[in-house]
């Protein structure tokens, strides 16, 4: 193994954690372990890997994932509830980790607590963590949705006809079952009805940005963009406010 390579990465590694650390001490409920011990575990952890590539690929989930001091009583699915993730993303970024302990240091994601996040919406939280377990998605994109479409209003009604708090059409509604329009009023309904929705968009599209696309401006449109962007890209085909509200969606999300 190159030494000069390894010195230049532990260099570049050793800046880049004392930077990365900085923000995470803006979430109040973690308890963020001493700046010199954290040095040390990155270090640590780094000079174990076998390659170049895999340092490289270990040190990037540490900077996209900040330390958690875990308290006590914490599980993992209550974790991943915080951050509003499913309980895998927690275990995808922690390997060999199921039961925690309080006072272990474990990963999570580099995200913003679904109660600062969306703050509106945590009344409907064991709905949404519900309807996303039946429907495999992740939590935070039902969430984000709902947070875009109505700003957490189950009242809510746009100029077309949309409603509740997915702002979901009549129409579309009957293709998912819901027979009467004032049933999306009903928050439990609405959401089951979105996380169903984007179940099915999820399934057919596969990427996020597919996926938010057509529940904005319809499944029919957004495949017919994607077969003709071939050597383009494809938002440019979308009409405005679609094209907007992929991005808008995924400020939340993100």
């Amino acid at each position: 193994m190159n030494t000069n390579k390894i010195l230049v990465g532990l260099s570049t590694i050793s800046a880049l954690a004392m930077l990365s650390y900085g923000p995470f001490t803006e979430d109040k409920k973690r308890n963020v372990v001493e700046p010199e011990s954290k040095l040390e575990r990155t270090i640590s952890e780094f000079i174990s890997n076998e390659t170049i590539e895999s340092q490289v690929k270990s040190f990037e989930v540490l900077v996209e994932n900040p330390l958690y001091n875990v308290r006590e009583g914490e599980s993992l699915e209550s974790v991943a509830s915080y951050y509003g993730v499913r309980t895998e993303s927690i275990r995808d970024i922690n390997p060999g980790v199921d039961d925690l302990y309080a006072g272990q240091l474990i990963r999570v994601p580099n995200l913003q607590p679904i109660e600062v996040r969306f703050p509106k919406l945590l009344k409907y939280r064991k709905d949404i963590e519900c309807a996303a377990e039946i429907y495999g998605l992740e939590p935070r994109l039902i969430y984000s949705v709902l947070q875009h479409e109505s700003n957490g209003n189950p009242n809510a009604v746009s100029p077309k006809g949309a409603r509740g708090l997915g702002q979901i059409m009549p129409a579309t509604a009957r293709d998912y079952g819901v027979k009467n329009p004032m049933d999306l009023f009903n928050p439990k309904i609405n959401i089951y009805t979105t996380s169903e929705i984007l179940a099915y968009l999820t399934e057919k599209f596969g990427d996020t940005e597919h996926v938010l696309a057509a529940y904005n401006g319809g499944e029919g449109r957004v495949e017919k963009v994607l077969a003709r962007a071939t050597h383009t890209d494809w938002t440019t085909l979308l009409p405005s406010e679609t094209r907007n509200y992929i991005p808008a969606v995924l400020a939340y999300y993100n």
